[in-house]
């Protein structure tokens, strides 16, 4: 207890701290130019009787002065304004689509060299900021599916030279909802075929459809259909019809696995709960929540709602998942992945061997492409991919799809192209 007690305050005071030394005006270079043009005016200006160090010197304390003088000031007023916004509206955004908000502050044009920039910390999206009569406004690109309740954005106000620097936070009230991007999945069914269902006759009946029903007699009914005795008895015309085909109810369940690279695993999953691809009776989990969902509100909730979980945690509670669902008539699982290995894969090839919904398991391995191109060694590592690339490495989706192969059937989905590659194409791919 004592522990956790002082590892939190630990972690206040440094906090603290931080604040406190964004709210420092004066930087590292200057305190440089600030002590370089002290010296250069007092310790060459004045002492020798150089009128150019005198003037250099004064030039750069001005410089200095001005600089951290106009940040101050504009970091003023840009705290005041900034306290006047009022809460954003509820927004339901798409990862990947880029939307302007109702955001804006001064951008302190009247200010010379001073300039204004801020981020967004939580959540994550990519944001770009375009002035407009004489104000900064925000146009963000959500680069991660989740749901919050509040943005955090940090605003840095300093001057050109990078001599003084202001940066604090600023917390405005949201009910934001970003939604995993669909890409070229947006009119196609991701798992066509999952959700097939065996049709059975009446048990009186033969599995054809046997004329054992019966309803009043319609104009241009066949009189060989008619049912003499019935109509002796009850002198009404009643005429066989064929008998509705029931169905066993037999259930498909749907789960998410989190990953490193799980966006398209999420978009994926999306496109199957909205166009029906999992047949009539389903139910679907996802990683970081016990909660299991059997309508498409609830289940897009799930979806957007496992962003929040950690990496590492991938996979956790797919064996709950099974195992609670082998208990309600399964008659098929769907375990949406990525394409990317991770913690993750070796927990969910062990829940999948364990028979936890029998055996008819179905992995939709996700991607954002994938790369054929062998690389040589030093193009790995002088040519790394940049921070936006999720596209599935060769050898890693090899791995992925060797370790689930043996614990059911596997297709991968192309999110990007909108295409779905079954195994068996997609080994031919990969050698």
């Amino acid at each position: 207890m004592q522990s956790s007690m002082s590892t939190s305050l630990t972690s206040r005071i440094w906090h603290r701290l931080r604040q406190a030394h964004g709210l420092f005006p004066v930087t590292r270079a200057g305190v440089l130019v600030a002590a370089g043009s002290a010296w250069a005016m007092r310790g060459l200006g004045m002492g020798r009787q150089d009128l150019i160090f005198l003037i250099v010197g004064l030039v750069g304390l001005v410089v200095v002065v001005w600089s951290v003088v106009g940040t101050v000031l504009g970091a003023a007023v840009v705290a005041f304004r900034g306290r006047s916004v009022s809460p954003m509206p509820p927004l339901e955004l798409e990862c990947g689509v880029g939307r302007a908000v109702a955001f804006s502050l001064p951008s302190l044009w009247w200010l010379p060299f001073v300039e204004l920039d801020w981020r967004w910390v939580r959540p994550s999206v990519a944001l770009t900021l375009t002035r407009e009569k004489g104000r900064l406004t925000e146009r963000i690109t959500p680069t991660r599916r989740g749901l919050t309740e509040r943005i955090i954005r940090r605003i840095e106000i300093g001057d050109t030279f990078g001599l003084a620097t202001i940066s604090f936070h600023h917390e405005q009230p949201c009910a934001l909802r970003m939604l995993p991007s669909t890409g070229g999945l947006r009119s196609m069914q991701v798992v066509q075929g999952m959700a097939g269902g065996d049709v059975l006759g009446h048990p009186d009946g033969d599995p054809v459809g046997d004329r054992i029903d019966m309803r009043r007699y319609g104009a241009g009914d066949p009189i060989r259909y008619v049912l003499w005795k019935v109509y002796a008895r009850t002198r009404q015309l009643m005429v066989r019809t064929q008998e509705l085909a029931l169905s066993p109810t037999h259930q498909t369940v749907a789960y998410l696995v989190v990953g490193a690279s799980d966006q398209a695993a999420a978009g994926a999953a999306r496109v199957a709960v909205d166009h029906g691809a999992l047949g009539g009776d389903w139910q679907l989990g996802a990683d970081g929540s016990e909660q299991v969902a059997d309508a498409a509100p609830a289940a897009l909730d799930l979806i957007v709602r496992s962003g929040a979980t950690d990496a590492g945690l991938g996979g956790t509670g797919l064996r709950r998942f099974l195992h609670a669902a082998s208990r309600t008539g399964v008659r098929r699982a769907v375990v949406f992945v990525p394409a990317s290995p991770g913690p993750w894969l070796e927990r969910v090839r062990a829940a999948a061997l364990d028979g936890g919904a029998g055996k008819r398991m179905s992995f939709v391995v996700c991607t954002d492409g994938f790369t054929t191109q062998k690389r040589s060694a030093i193009s790995r590592v002088l040519l790394r991919p940049g921070a936006g690339d999720h596209r599935a490495d060769r050898g890693g989706l090899r791995e992925v799809l060797r370790a689930l192969a043996p614990a059911g059937s596997v297709m991968v989905v192309d999110r990007t192209a909108g295409t779905v590659f079954p195994a068996e194409q997609l080994a031919g791919l990969m050698r």
